[in-house]
């Protein structure tokens, strides 16, 4: 069946919904969002422990008279929480069905 605007509805590949922006085999932007979301929460999940693991590192390999490696230790914490966030949120979000 066309739409208003003449485009065919092409159903949701998860759930069934009919869309007119969707194509052949695509999930519609309902199910991308709870896709999304997911992959952001196993990815919130992932950088927790890794973070941790590279905190503890910083803590016992730097020295603790020098402040400036302290510092660099500590922006490098931070981003390993960033970094690995973002790359298995990724691949989640491939992944996740």
């Amino acid at each position: 069946m066309q739409s208003h605007d003449g485009f065919l509805e092409v159903p949701c590949a998860r759930c069934g919904r009919k869309g007119a922006k969707i194509q052949w085999g695509d999930v519609c932007p309902v199910c991308r969002e709870e896709q999304k979301h997911r992959a952001r929460r196993i990815g919130r999940l992932a950088a927790i422990p890794s973070t941790i693991a590279v905190g503890v590192w910083v803590l016992l390999s730097v020295p603790p008279d020098v402040q400036l490696a302290r510092i660099y230790g500590m922006v490098a914490v931070i981003a390993t929480y960033v970094l690995v966030r973002r790359i298995v949120s990724r691949i989640a979000q491939d992944l996740v069905k």
